[in-house]
């Protein structure tokens, strides 16, 4: 083959590159603007880390008790847990997109609360309110996305949700280690404002108009996000989701639903995986980030820690779609399993040494959490969303994944409510030994319970549970 051969090939490749990309880039977009609430979410998990000291520093409430701390901190996930029964309702019955809409506005009133509380009593509320509508969005979004990405891209977009998350923490932390928990809550309002904004601008899920009957608007929206020419260009695709509907309406859409031989199966491995992510301990570093950084003596600046552990996701998400699904999730539980061993051990040494740090080990903590965080942000952050979205049926997506999520949430409130008390009964190094067996466990669990779902399409996964085809 001549140079010019090649040359030309090469210039043709290219080409087809930037198709494709231009062709994606409104399914980036809005998936970009369905996770701009997974932002906000990180906000209100991030929030308590700097505001409680902020609060302990400033003196606004005077001397606030540890136990209403704890309060403070974990109220958001009651506010979540109750938001998913509604959720599912919504999304049934009003939509995808309508439901991020309907929420979003009480996320900015949340927000506003908190910043002119004048009483513990006003941030609880405020704070429960930004659970409630966080907890919405966390458990529709990522539905949404999936049912408007195509195969080859929705592993990544469906990633995009929980990244936001964490970019959430990181911009309140950082935030917050210049200016006091008030103006850091009226920064977190900006953004459920800007959500609203953003949802005027992308269509409804093709996947809900189809349920709807409304085939026409499901037609111009999948030309819209796929940008097609034609109509013949997306009809194959089109056809596929219709006659997935058309197979999901001829079920009753009970709750006794969920116990059908093809449900209670990816029922009970999403319930798993948003357990064992739960139970990896990242609401309580989350929340207390700045307060175990501290409590180490380490001198590093816990601000700076607290800001550099969001960081540690950039590089953990560039895997997010180039390995499986299950070796992410099994490898995400072993790194977070030998991070919190290695925390346990600095711990375990200070306890031994009289309180003081043991030598030349002061960094370990700080090192470990980081890990503690990449390795979550890698599996077991985003992939319990998205492997749920993906393996949950259409006719049960519904009541299936408000199930789940409100199992997510109980845990998520159990863990950060537990915090303080867990350390009292085992010690700091106790405590990190717990969550690093845990984890263990869940490597274990997952391997063995979870199918590899990476570059499947929906049809595909949903055949894999109804005739146990192996598409491990």
């Amino acid at each position: 083959m001549s140079n010019e051969d090649i040359e030309g090939k090469s210039a043709a490749t290219n080409e087809d590159k930037k198709v494709f990309t231009r062709k994606k880039l409104r399914q980036f977009f809005s998936a970009g603007a369905a996770s701009i609430g997974g932002f906000s979410l990180g906000a209100s998990l991030g929030w308590s880390s700097p505001a409680l000291i902020s609060m302990r520093e400033r003196k606004d409430f005077g001397d606030v008790s540890a136990n209403m701390e704890t309060w403070i901190a974990s109220i958001v996930a009651i506010g979540a847990c109750l938001a998913s029964p509604l959720a599912g309702f919504c999304m049934q019955r009003l939509g995808r997109k309508s439901s991020l809409v309907l929420f979003s506005a009480p996320y900015v009133l949340g927000w506003l609360l908190i910043t002119f509380a004048n009483s513990i009593a006003m941030i609880m509320v405020g704070r429960f309110v930004t659970g409630l509508c966080g907890g919405v969005i966390t458990m529709t979004s990522p539905i949404y996305i999936t049912e408007i990405s195509s195969d080859a891209v929705r592993g990544t977009l469906g990633s995009a949700f929980m990244i936001m998350i964490i970019f959430g923490t990181i911009c309140t932390y950082g935030v917050g280690a210049i200016v006091s928990w008030k103006w850091m809550s009226l920064f977190n309002a900006f953004f459920p404002a800007i959500l609203l904004v953003c949802l005027l601008f992308i269509p409804e899920s093709p996947i809900f108009a189809i349920m709807k009957g409304r085939i026409d608007e499901a037609r111009e929206t999948l030309k819209w996000l796929r940008k097609a020419e034609s109509d013949e260009e997306i009809e194959p695709e089109l056809t596929k989701m219709m006659l997935q509907v058309e197979a999901s309406q001829k079920y009753s859409k009970k709750l006794r639903d969920l116990f059908g031989p093809d449900v209670w199966k990816p029922t009970a491995i999403s319930m798993s995986l948003v357990f064992f992510s739960q139970l990896s301990g990242v609401q309580a570093v989350l929340f207390y980030a700045k307060d175990i950084v501290e409590s180490t003596n380490s001198g590093v600046n816990p601000d700076v820690a607290a800001v550099l552990l969001g960081c540690a996701v950039i590089v953990a998400s560039a895997l997010m779609d180039k390995a499986g699904r299950r070796i992410l999730l099994v490898g995400s539980e072993i790194g977070m399993a030998v991070a919190f061993t290695a925390i346990g051990v600095f711990f375990y040494l200070r306890e031994q040494n009289d309180g003081e740090n043991p030598a030349n080990l002061s960094w370990l903590p700080v090192a470990g959490l980081i890990v503690f965080i990449m390795s979550f942000a890698a599996g077991m952050g985003p992939l319990p969303r998205v492997v749920l979205s993906e393996i949950i049926p259409l006719h049960v997506k519904g009541p299936a994944a408000a199930v789940a999520f409100m199992f997510n949430w109980i845990w998520a409130f159990a863990v950060t409510k537990t915090f303080n008390d867990l350390i009292d009964a085992l010690n700091e190094s106790g405590f990190f030994w717990f969550y690093a067996a845990i984890s263990l466990v869940g490597a274990v669990v997952i391997y063995f319970t979870v199918p590899e779902t990476r570059g499947k399409s929906v049809e595909e996964i949903q055949l894999y549970f109804n005739k146990k085809s192996n598409i491990a």
